[in-house]
């Protein structure tokens, strides 16, 4: 049986087999719930705080008794890496906490947790998402010339992942509700010879609906590409940078 993880889309059988597995849960499912009730796994980005510390992700997790180890288990972008810990000291939860390094700030994991005997085995949770420390892309691009055609006006929204900004001190909690400011670098490119004609900065907000973005002195008669790419504190994914196209005026 296939389950679902946050933000993945499964597979989905037959009507009558997705009834069967409603109505009689498999020994497989009843435990992995369990499994994920006990652990209580949260997983938490963080940036380079500490040169030791480069990219990681902590995962906060419950401790189950007669466990030996636990191992940590961090997926994305095609590639899945396993921790082994016991955990480094008890926070005030009550939970523990391992860190996994040399994450890629700009990538989305699934985080597991398998609590494990001495000969490793036992149960692993369901995946939690942890999203990317740096801002995705944007999204909702368009793009329209204003009445007099040498100018037009950009709009977007910000990404559906802004990351976030981990002050030191600072709870899980606390990190996760605050809104990351973020800021807008922006190019446009005249496509007739791929050229960068301006480049502008749109200033840190905390923004959460339409952005605008006007644009003076261009030829009525070229096409345009605006590239945006959104940034945070910790940066910016050259990768996830969004294209707007203006087109020609015939």
């Amino acid at each position: 049986m296939k389950f679902k993880l946050p933000g993945i889309v499964t597979a989905v059988g037959a009507a009558a087999a997705m009834m069967a597995a409603v109505c009689a849960p498999s020994a497989a499912s009843a435990a992995t719930k369990s499994t994920d009730a006990l652990l209580d796994v949260s997983p938490y980005r963080m940036g380079n705080l500490y040169p030791s510390l480069t990219w990681s992700n902590y995962v906060y997790y419950k401790t189950i008794a007669g466990t030996d180890h636990y191992d940590i288990i961090v997926s994305g972008a095609g590639k899945t890496q396993t921790v082994s810990s016991p955990g480094y000291g008890f926070e005030k939860t009550g939970r523990q906490r391992a860190v996994v390094v040399n994450l890629d700030p700009c990538v989305s994991y699934v985080v597991k947790v398998g609590a494990r005997d001495a000969n490793g085995n036992g149960p692993t949770s369901r995946g939690r998402l942890a999203n990317s420390i740096r801002p995705g892309g944007v999204l909702k691009a368009s793009a329209k010339r204003g009445t007099d055609p040498t100018t037009a006006t950009f709009t977007w929204t910000p990404p559906a992942v802004r990351g976030h900004t981990n002050e030191y001190g600072m709870s899980v909690k606390e990190v996760v509700s605050r809104p990351t400011p973020l800021s807008y670098q922006t190019e446009l490119v005249r496509m007739s010879d791929n050229k960068v004609v301006k480049s502008y900065t749109i200033a840190a907000n905390t923004i959460t609906g339409s952005v605008s973005h006007s644009v003076t002195g261009l030829d009525r008669k070229g096409a345009y590409v605006l590239r945006v790419k959104a940034t945070n504190a910790w940066g910016t994914c050259d990768n996830k940078a969004g294209r707007i196209l203006l087109n020609r005026v015939s």
